[in-house]
């Protein structure tokens, strides 16, 4: 992934320079060629000119193409009219354009009996059907054992051969495994991604300060609305105060003077309820009365409660079950309290 942003920022940076230097930065390496002959192998320095026989170069001179080779800034390719090439159509689905270099090894390695980094082959796209979303790709093969004496003799003065050049497209090289080797860099192509870096971190850097200054921004301006809106808050709490004050008392009053004093209620459902009944819960809320217990018959409670004058309207809050263990019926029932209904404070007992 960073190569393919290195080269799309490079293409980018590119595009601003004049022809004439883009031209020049895009031009392909110098090439070497190695001619396999009757002789032997003869090196040429460039296309049409007369080759020197590889074994009469001096030491100095291969130390130097095998060092220029080495470091990428020239390109080796071996030239042999009498090589036999195979040619093959394969068709692929569209989506394998992506990865079309790994998809064509594997076709490579099943049109022949050799290993894959046995192999000079190159490719070409000759059609795309986009209706049936296919490719129709060239592959070109040249085994590697049919010009091995040449790389042979080049590996021995240093060189190692991996571009064949096809003798009816001398400009399409074919390469071992399919992979060209790849170029070096030239000095000002060089700073120029240098240049790209340096301007892209710098970029990114300006636009992580900005982010950070508008977050900053953001959070001053939510927190001096939080601040507003709890002001607002507290002094709107001070001003009802109060008032809920005053309107709790006036409550607490008044249920003192219209319901009859606990103590009395309380007194009252003693002298109502038979000997027999028992009260485990008392719970007073307002105007309300709610027990539980047992009783001997607890259908019966209902008249005895309801012919009471503080009482009335008694009503069981859950269905009246046997207590085997206790031999009585286990009831729960709520009371009315007679008196003008109004808040007042709960009294719980046990």
């Amino acid at each position: 992934m960073i190569r393919s942003f290195f080269r799309w920022w490079s293409q980018a940076l590119l595009s601003c320079l004049p022809g004439g230097l883009r031209r020049w930065l895009r031009r392909d390496r110098a090439q070497v060629f190695f001619a396999k002959t009757e002789a032997g192998l003869t090196v040429q320095t460039a296309k049409g000119r007369d080759g020197a026989a590889l074994d009469t170069l001096s030491p100095r001179q291969l130390a130097r193409l095998s060092r220029r080779v080495a470091r990428g800034q020239l390109e080796p390719i071996l030239h042999a009219a009498d090589v036999a090439v195979l040619r093959r159509d394969v068709t692929l689905p569209a989506v394998a354009e992506r990865r079309l270099q790994d998809v064509l090894g594997f076709e490579v390695a099943s049109l022949t009996p050799f290993e894959r980094n046995a192999l000079f082959w190159s490719w070409a796209i000759k059609s795309r059907d986009r209706r049936e979303k296919t490719l129709r790709v060239e592959v070109n093969i040249v085994p590697e054992a049919a010009v091995q004496d040449a790389i042979t003799a080049a590996r021995g003065a240093g060189i190692e051969l991996d571009a064949l050049a096809d003798p009816t497209a001398p400009d399409v090289p074919l390469y071992r495994n399919g992979a060209r080797r790849a170029k070096a860099t030239r000095g000002f192509g060089a700073v120029l991604m240098k240049v790209g870096v340096v301007a892209c971190l710098a970029s990114a850097t300006v636009l992580l300060v900005q982010t950070e200054i508008r977050l900053r921004g953001h959070a001053e301006q939510a927190e001096a609305r939080l601040a507003a809106l709890r002001t607002d808050a507290l002094s709107r709490s001070d001003q009802s105060a109060p008032e809920e004050h005053t309107a709790a008392a006036q409550a607490a009053f008044t249920a003192q003077t219209t319901r009859p004093p606990v103590l009395e209620i309380l007194a009252a459902l003693t002298a109502t309820l038979p000997d027999s009944a028992s009260v485990d819960r008392v719970e007073l809320t307002r105007d309300q009365l709610e027990i539980s217990g047992h009783a001997e018959d607890a259908v019966s409670l209902v008249a005895i409660v309801d012919a009471s004058p503080l009482f009335g309207t008694p009503e069981f809050l859950a269905p009246v079950r046997r207590d085997a263990d206790a031999g009585k019926d286990r009831f729960a029932m709520k009371i009315g309290v007679n008196g003008e209904s109004g808040p007042s404070e709960d009294a719980t007992g046990e």
